[in-house]
């Protein structure tokens, strides 16, 4: 007797969720949060660099460089210069100040 079963349902069946390829725009937030963990401010280089380690072969550079500036121009990420922190982190700097 054969059974015609796609790895989709076996993987459900078993309890574990395929997993969907991440959006540039959840990748670079994933990205910024693990840099940010390390450091509160950041490189361009080194917030690119990690963000290309993590796309290669889904995203190139002019998409990862257009989520950068649109995460910029959002709020997400504070700019100085070339160098970057995160506005949840200077949130947490400002609670701690203010406490």
């Amino acid at each position: 007797m054969d059974v015609d079963v796609d790895a989709n349902e076996a993987s459900q069946s078993q309890g574990t969720l395929s997993s969907a390829p991440l959006k540039l725009k959840d990748l670079a937030n994933l990205c910024i949060e693990d840099i940010s963990h390390h450091n509160s401010v950041f490189s361009k280089e080194n917030l690119y660099k990690k963000t290309l380690k993590f796309a290669i072969g889904n995203f190139c550079i002019k998409e990862i460089v257009s989520e950068h500036q649109t995460q910029e121009q959002n709020g997400i990420l504070i700019r100085h210069n070339d160098q970057f922190s995160s506005k949840a982190l200077l949130d947490l700097e400002k609670k701690i100040l203010e406490y």
